[in-house]
């Protein structure tokens, strides 16, 4: 926010026309504001149009312009808009100082769009779409988030790790900016409201599928195969395999070093 004192005078003036100009119906906002204008100023102008052009030759935006008309409350305030996106690099003022007419504020750069390319788990390429947005932290200023989006899923595939390559783009200031860097990127799909999940560590995960242990009576348990959806935090969907009302093990995770010791894990569970 910049104060001036010209400005100020300048939306009085403008106000002092409006409350004469004959087109314009007169409140007793704007008949107050008459009377408040300065009478000495001789430079302001004799239109409404013209008064105009020069609110918006002082700064203000149409739409200033417009609310200062509706209000009809005169202020001393300016807030400036970038015309494009970006970060202010080099602060040569501070608050509350005076400055005048030329001075040089603060630098302005503009942001830079980059191209990424993401790893994301093969079971999640399903719900990985076009225009989904994207939040990406960079490792140096980890305390800030930029927005992006998803350009196109699962373009690639990771025949070592299985994981899908995604592509997106976001933009950042230039400087912040490296040739392979690794970023870290949060992917926000659509939300799936009133759907059963479950907390991450309930779930066993093997290359086959993913089973979660259900609590039967008589202190018995059963591992029972599920289909899993998105995942959100801790939570995990459940798109098959479970029914709401189901007890299930909320901590499943066991020390298993083979697919066979895991099936004699489960027998030992039923009672078998």
């Amino acid at each position: 926010l910049l104060e001036s004192a010209a400005l100020r005078s300048a939306e009085r003036a403008h106000l002092d026309l409006l409350a004469t100009d004959t087109s314009t119906p007169t409140t007793p906002e704007t008949a107050a504001a008459a009377q408040a204008a300065s009478a000495s100023d001789t430079a302001q102008p004799t239109t409404v149009e013209a008064s105009r052009k020069r609110l918006a030759e002082l700064g203000l935006t149409e739409e200033a312009i417009a609310k200062l008309e509706q209000t009809r409350e005169a202020s001393s305030q300016l807030t400036l808009y970038a015309p494009f996106p970006g970060m202010v690099t080099n602060l040569q003022v501070s608050a509350d100082a005076a400055v005048a007419r030329g001075t040089a504020l603060f630098e302005f750069t503009g942001m830079m769009r980059a191209t990424v390319l993401a790893n994301a788990f093969q079971r999640d390429a399903a719900w990985i779409q076009s225009g989904q947005a994207v939040e990406v932290k960079l490792p140096h200023v980890s305390n800030q988030a930029w927005s992006g989006m998803i350009n196109q899923g699962a373009v690639s595939i990771d025949p070592n790790s299985q994981n899908i390559g995604v592509r997106l783009s976001f933009t950042a200031p230039p400087q912040l900016l490296k040739s392979a860097m690794y970023v870290v990127a949060t992917i926000f799909g659509d939300p799936h409201e009133a759907v059963l999940a479950v907390p991450q560590q309930a779930l066993i995960r093997t290359e086959a599928e993913d089973r979660v242990i259900v609590a039967l009576p008589h202190g018995r348990f059963k591992p029972v195969p599920v289909k899993t959806g998105i995942e959100a935090g801790d939570a995990v969907e459940i798109l098959d395999g479970l029914k709401e009302g189901d007890q299930i093990v909320v901590s499943a995770q066991f020390l298993i070093d083979s697919e066979s010791s895991l099936q004699a894990s489960y027998l030992r569970l039923t009672g078998r």
